[in-house]
């Protein structure tokens, strides 16, 4: 079943869409995990400030010189962790990440950055 034909993830994707625009929605600010070079579990509180539902991709953005992208670029999975309370509802996705920077980052936004 593709992501346009399943209902369920065409609601999580209405939700993640709802949490950029809306800064009180549950999902403006889900935990994010990430392991250390070492192994260990790392988890944050982060704002999503972007999504593409066609592409599949949120946008999170952080200062690069953070530890969760030195974690990032050596293990490049995160976890994404998002409890709305209203729903009664739990949203855990797991992704691939890519960190783009200065002009990666510009190309990637169309020049809007």
């Amino acid at each position: 079943m593709g992501l346009r034909s399943d209902p369920v993830a065409c609601w999580v994707w209405l939700r993640l869409i709802r949490g950029v625009r809306d800064r009180h929605a549950p999902t403006r600010c889900p935990t994010l995990a990430t392991v250390t070079p070492d192994g260990r579990p790392q988890a944050r509180t982060v704002v999503v400030r972007a999504t593409d539902k066609p592409a599949g991709t949120l946008d999170i953005h952080s200062d690069i010189q953070s530890a969760k992208v030195q974690e990032l670029r050596a293990t490049a999975f995160a976890a994404l962790d998002v409890w709305d309370a209203s729903a009664h509802l739990q949203m855990r996705l797991e992704a691939r990440v890519t960190i783009l920077t200065g002009q990666d980052r510009d190309h990637d936004l169309g020049g809007c950055a």
